[in-house]
């Protein structure tokens, strides 16, 4: 999926864990087989080459993903939307980067939505009706962490903990539990807050990594479907939730959103989100109640905590 992965098991019996520890491996790997746009026999890849209108069957387990997909799609009002393929391509986010015209935005707006996409429920087939691009950027990660938790834990195993690029999800215990940190908005591999995961998943949407610069002109990699553009929002967004694939789905939304009206969004419907946003005088964080109730008082940070 373009990025590295941490992985740890806690047990007494070492050959059990490096056992689990290779299933899961291929769990995630498996996912990124089928979903990956940058695997040319990936569902998503064979689904953007189909002419409209040609159906490409799925499996019970992807058709069940793709429901999903649709699912938030819907609730979250289409600020999520996993088929900006064409988007993505005009403003060079996957490739070099680049300041596409407002003409060229407009006609990859009328090729971009999951609007476009049809599934059949009932035969678990989906087709396009236009020419638009899914990728898997707002929601692989999530799915994969997913279905690695789905996988039952051997009686030898106390628990395991997976980091994918960044994402973070835990199964089962360990005497002194599992910690992880919000990092600093901008420099991801500061690490400012801890925070207690005792189960489910962590998923923070940011800049810091791979937004990328065009001449002088900065460009966002997380785009805005609605407008075709990258979101305004400059910080980053910290969702837990105990679906992976709904707290990579929820940051992806809530960073397109911005603090404003994203943390309204999120109160409403009692989501567990941290909006961490530099400012001069430090970083400003605010997470939602649903967020502090399962984490606690998160600190404001001064601006020596800061680099």
């Amino acid at each position: 999926m373009g990025t590295s992965t941490r992985m740890v098991a806690y047990t007494s019996d070492r050959k059990a864990g490096m056992a689990l520890l290779e299933r899961l491996a291929r769990v995630l790997e498996e996912t990124e087989n089928q979903l990956s746009t940058w695997k040319s026999d990936s569902i998503l890849s064979r689904l953007n080459r189909y002419p409209a209108g040609q159906r490409l069957p799925l499996d019970a387990e992807n058709c069940r993903l793709f429901n999903d997909l649709f699912k938030w799609y819907e609730k979250t009002e289409h600020r999520f939307d996993p088929a900006l393929g064409t988007l993505i391509k005009v403003w060079g986010i996957q490739s070099r980067p680049r300041r596409p015209t407002d003409s060229e935005i407009q006609s990859a707006l009328k090729l971009s939505g999951l609007r476009h996409v049809k599934l059949l429920t009932e035969r678990c087939e989906v087709y396009r009706e236009a020419a638009v691009e899914m990728d898997a950027g707002a929601f692989g990660k999530g799915e994969a962490l997913d279905r690695a938790l789905r996988v039952p834990l051997d009686r030898r195993i106390s628990g395991w903990f997976i980091d994918l690029g960044g994402q973070i999800a835990v199964s089962g215990q360990t005497p002194k539990g599992w910690v992880v940190f919000l990092a600093h908005p901008t420099h991801r591999d500061l690490p400012l807050v801890e925070i207690p995961l005792d189960e489910g998943s962590i998923a923070t949407s940011g800049g810091s990594e791979r937004d990328q610069e065009a001449g002088s002109q900065h460009i966002g990699h997380i785009l805005d479907p609605l407008t075709g553009r990258p979101a305004k929002f400059s910080g980053a967004v910290t969702v837990w939730h105990e679906s992976a694939l709904i707290a990579d789905v929820l940051s992806t939304t809530l960073y397109v959103l911005g603090l404003e009206q994203g943390l309204g969004w999120a109160e409403e419907r009692n989501i567990a989100a941290c909006f961490l946003v530099p400012k001069e005088e430090g970083l400003y964080v605010q997470p939602s109640s649903a967020f502090r109730r399962r984490f606690g008082v998160i600190p404001q940070l001064k601006p020596e905590s800061s680099p």
